[in-house]
């Protein structure tokens, strides 16, 4: 009986603090994990985020597009100055207003049924997207 007593009791003193020990590596190792995925998670917002303005500047460039091809059908004097083949104020576009989410900017080249109609647009500060038709 006594045998048995000291050796739990020797036990007990070769663990103790070993739970104090494994709680601060568990912590240690949580505060590293929470820390990578906060990271990951701004660095997925961002991705998002360019990908959102990426779509959004494709297809305001589609509607400048769609803008001259407009202008192209209903005013003559824009028709008349787009024979110019390079790009001038006389045969470029740029929006009326501010109220779009970026800019964009047509220039219209060539005559009769061959005319090139190239946009570019941007949005927030991100590169610009050229689309030609």
């Amino acid at each position: 009986m006594g045998v048995i007593l000291m050796y739990r009791l020797k036990k007990s003193l070769t663990q103790q603090g070993t739970a104090g020990v494994m709680a601060l590596v568990a912590l240690a190792f949580l505060s590293v994990m929470g820390t990578a995925l906060m990271s990951l998670t701004t660095t997925e917002l961002e991705i998002a985020c360019e990908f959102r303005d990426g779509i959004m500047a494709q297809y305001l460039a589609e509607a400048a597009v769609v803008h001259a091809l407009v202008k192209l059908k209903s005013d003559p004097i824009f028709v008349n100055n787009t024979a110019i083949q390079s790009a001038t104020s006389k045969n470029t576009l740029i929006p009326y207003s501010g109220t779009f989410p970026g800019t964009y900017k047509v220039i219209v080249t060539g005559s009769g049924v061959d005319r090139t109609i190239t946009a570019i647009s941007s949005v927030s500060q991100y590169p610009p997207v050229k689309r030609v038709a």
